[in-house]
């Protein structure tokens, strides 16, 4: 049954027209602090607290527009996510921007081929900048999207 959240997810990201996000995070205080920004801003945030439970979500039919990875993690790290991203055509065009509290997070971002990059704590104006370069406009609650 691990598939039924991510399919309907994806479906109300469908119905909104909001634009999808995917956080990867296993900090359940940063996930909850990311999220709520995020969706003030607008934007449908998926929040699973490893890369597995992601890729799950999205082998399960969640179609992110971008995809927020914290690079370390207990268990599978940022670094393999990516790997497995890519090995996998579905995936590997959605944009990738990693943030870390790791010491050389621009050379880890350049090797994992992200977007954009952001040394922890994130600049959440720095960040809604680079989401909207890769996400369409958020809808605003109440309206429907523009066709």
């Amino acid at each position: 049954m691990p598939a039924e959240p991510a399919i309907l997810v994806s479906v109300a990201t469908q119905i909104s027209g909001n634009a999808a996000i995917l956080l990867v995070e296993d900090d359940r205080d940063t996930q909850k602090s990311m999220k709520s920004v995020l969706e003030m801003a607008g934007y449908d945030v998926t929040v699973t607290s490893g890369a597995d439970e992601a890729m799950n979500r999205l082998r399960s039919g969640l179609r992110p527009h971008v995809i927020l990875l914290d690079l370390m993690m207990p268990g599978k790290t940022g670094f393999q996510f990516r790997c497995e991203q890519m090995q996998d055509p579905r995936f590997a065009e959605i944009p990738l921007v990693v943030y870390s509290g790791h010491h050389d997070i621009m050379a880890n971002a350049a090797q994992l081929g992200a977007n954009a990059y952001f040394q922890k704590p994130v600049d959440i104006d720095a960040l809604l900048k680079v989401i909207e370069k890769h996400c369409p406009k958020p809808v605003p609650e109440g309206s429907s999207p523009s066709r």
